[in-house]
Order: C-alpha cells, then structure tokens, then sequence
C-alpha cells in the first residue's frame, strides 16, 4: 500500500541514489495521494554526484534543462538525457537541436518507440515526408498498433501522393 512504500522510501532514500530514484519518480506521480513534496534539495545534497538523481531532478516539471546538457558533457553515454534534451527543445520549436539531440539518443537506444516516432516528426516537420514516412514505419516495427504513427504514416503516404495507401492506413486506425 501506498502508506508502506512512502515509509519504505523514506528510510532508503537517504542511503542509495537508487531509492533516492525511486522516491522522486514515486512523488511526482503520487504527492497528491500521500501528501508529500519532493525535497529536491536535499536529495541533491546527498548525492551530488549522481548522474542518476541529476538526471531524475532535471525531468521534473521545474527541473532545469541545463543539467541535462552538464550531464550529457559530464557523461556523454548519457543517451537518455539526449533524448530529453531533443523533446525541450521540439517543444521550444528548435528542430533542428531536436534533431541532433534525437539521433545521438537513436545511435544506442534504436528500440524506443518513443525515441523514434520523435525522429518521425522532426522529419515530418521539415516536410521530409520519405525520411519521416521511414520513421513511422520503424516505430510500428516496435509497437504495431502505435495511433500516433499510424496517423503520421496515413499523413506522410497522403502528402506524397500514396492516397490509396494512406486510405488502408486510415481504415486500420
């Protein structure tokens, strides 16, 4: 229950970066239930030197982006943090940044849909509908039944003509 894991974590969290992990990612989603906040600072303060809570604390809703790129200059095996770096900033409308961020993440995680319908739309975005069209498709290899990428395929097979393909792809979804 929700009252023994909050104790469980409260008691490990000060010892090993991992619980330290567990108890942030456990906060940010059940607060509301448990009535807790995240004490960032002190987490930080016990493990300075973690890349693993560095990265956790730079994912929150206020974290800060520019840990992410220290972290990735710090450790650049980082991949995931490449990934999130690419997500700020498509969402700042930096494609291009996005891009880079995306493929040096794909380099070694090439099995994340989510990392590859990323890739689908930086390319969809730069109205690169063949490339973009290759991205979906990947990202349905990894997860069939994808909305998203099915959508974006229906729109990549539309806008290069592909109608009647694109048509199929609709009546799937």
């Amino acid at each position: 229950d929700l009252k023994n894991w909050t104790e469980f974590l409260k008691n490990k969290s000060g010892l090993e970066d991992i619980y330290a992990y567990l108890k942030i990612g456990f906060l940010s989603t059940f607060s509301y239930l448990v009535k807790e906040q995240i004490d960032k600072e002190s987490i930080e303060q016990a493990f300075p030197e973690s890349p693993l809570i560095r990265f956790k604390l730079a994912l929150l809703p206020k974290g800060n982006p520019l840990n992410l790129e220290k972290l990735t200059q710090d450790d650049p095996q980082f991949y995931e943090a490449f990934f999130f770096l690419g997500q700020k900033a498509f969402d700042r409308r930096m494609l291009v940044t996005a891009e880079k961020n995306f493929l040096k993440a794909y380099e070694q995680i090439p099995e994340s849909s989510s990392l590859v319908i990323s890739l689908a739309s930086i390319y969809f975005a730069f109205e690169e509908q063949e490339k973009s069209l290759e991205f979906y498709e990947e990202t349905l290899t990894l997860a069939p039944a994808h909305r998203d990428a099915l959508l974006g395929k229906a729109m990549c097979l539309s806008y290069l003509g592909r109608h009647e393909e694109a048509i199929d792809v609709c009546n799937t979804i």
